[in-house]
């Protein structure tokens, strides 16, 4: 059984966890905006310009 690890030692993982989580994070709200970007401008498009 592996022993438990200390406090110090569970918290050396952290930052770069959050920073990966950042990443991700802001790469979806990048690809949110991109498409309701690209909606709103074929949505202009088709009816005209309205």
């Amino acid at each position: 059984m592996e022993p438990e690890k200390t406090p110090t030692e569970r918290r050396t993982g952290l930052p770069s966890r959050l920073l990966i989580e950042l990443v991700i994070g802001l790469g979806l709200a990048g690809a949110v905006v991109l498409v309701a970007w690209a909606s709103s401008t074929a949505i202009r498009f088709v009816y005209g310009g309205y």
